[in-house]
């Protein structure tokens, strides 16, 4: 069957944010918080069932759905009002469609295949208006000081949905984080950034090259 595309990042969306609305409710009611034995909370849980659910009355297009229900686990369970969802689809050539949800502010941030980088109605570009010399740091292992020294500041959100955001509009040199992301590569690509796999890292945002060259040193 034909894939459209555009229906594929409409579904993605609307999951994300319906997914961020039950975790935003969560947070401001109390309800939903009970961990299981891995820490998770419960609402996490609820996000996942509600996707999932969403997804199975879909036809197979040859797309895989990978979910991330509550990005920032640490923040929330704090009580730090920065986190959200992420969802990234893939078809046989790759990231094909990613979303990446803010649950506090609302603002929703998609990628593409081919139709670009978005936050809402605004484009996302790395030559955007220029941010600080600084990296978001997403990855779990710590940064060497020698690292950290060579940028204006290392940034540690603990919410990835904000990390890559912040690498494709260019509000930060790029985002270090794990190898294989549910979501945010495709978005950095298709506002024009490069993407580099380092020594187990995955380095993205407009100076790609110059953070992986301080990687490597």
């Amino acid at each position: 069957m034909d894939l459209d595309l555009r229906a594929v990042r409409d579904l993605a969306v609307s999951l994300a944010r319906g997914g961020g609305e039950l975790a935003r409710r969560a947070s401001g009611t109390g309800q939903g918080l009970e961990l299981d034995d891995a820490g998770v909370p419960e609402v996490a849980h609820d996000v996942v069932r509600r996707i999932r659910h969403r997804l199975q009355v879909r036809p197979d297009d040859g797309t895989t759905w990978r979910v991330d229900p509550l990005v920032g686990l640490a923040n929330f369970l704090l009580g730090i009002e920065l986190h959200g969802v992420a969802i990234g689809v893939r078809d046989e050539g790759g990231r094909l469609v990613e979303v990446l949800h803010d649950a506090v502010s609302g603002r929703t941030s998609w990628a593409a295949r081919g139709l670009g980088a978005w936050q809402e109605e605004r484009a996302l570009r790395v030559d955007g208006p220029r941010g600080a010399d600084a990296v978001a740091w997403a990855a779990t292992r710590r940064p060497e000081p020698a690292f950290e020294d060579a940028f204006g500041r290392v940034l540690r959100t603990g919410a990835a949905t904000l990390d890559w955001v912040l690498a494709a509009s260019g509000r930060v040199a790029a985002v270090v984080d794990e190898a294989d992301p549910v979501a945010g590569p495709l978005l950095v690509s298709e506002a024009g950034g490069h993407v580099v796999r380092v020594d187990g890292v995955l380095v993205a945002g407009r100076d790609a090259d110059r953070v992986v060259a301080r990687l490597s040193s």
